[in-house]
């Protein structure tokens, strides 16, 4: 038996390389994968070709924002707008700025129970005055 050899080992050689002439990935195949559909298009060697395209691609690419942007927008005012069809008819104001108002009628279910009273506590309550004649009361 032979004793072993200390620090032998093989180097790792790369692929081996015949007709290394030939060009590597130029078959109509591997061109066309590496292509993946996309068409030909010749380079413009004309600046001021050159410069229209740039800026028409510029202007394409800020009307794309600015589209984004509208829509945003669009999509908030139709929120908006959604939100204030649902609030209830007493809450924000009318098309005068005016608070809207409230018609609320007080009966009295027995004879013992002053109508009157009962207005002038609820103005009370919300700390306003009552004003008006006779059975028609008006709280501001």
């Amino acid at each position: 038996m032979a004793p072993p050899q200390e620090g032998h080992s093989h180097r790792a050689h790369g692929k081996q390389s015949n007709k290394s002439f030939k060009s590597k990935h130029s078959t109509k195949s591997s061109l066309r994968d590496q292509a993946k559909g996309r068409t030909h298009r010749p380079a413009t060697k004309d600046p001021v070709s050159r410069a229209v395209k740039s800026a028409s691609s510029n202007v394409q690419a800020k009307n794309l924002k600015v589209n984004r942007k509208n829509h945003a927008k669009q999509v908030l005012a139709k929120k908006k707008e959604m939100l204030e069809e649902n609030k209830g008819i007493f809450v924000g104001k009318n098309k005068y700025g005016d608070k809207v108002q409230r018609v609320v009628a007080v009966v009295p279910m027995t004879e013992d129970v002053n109508a009157e009273e009962i207005v002038q506590q609820l103005a009370a309550s919300i700390e306003s005055e009552c004003e008006g004649v006779e059975g028609y009361r008006s709280v501001k």
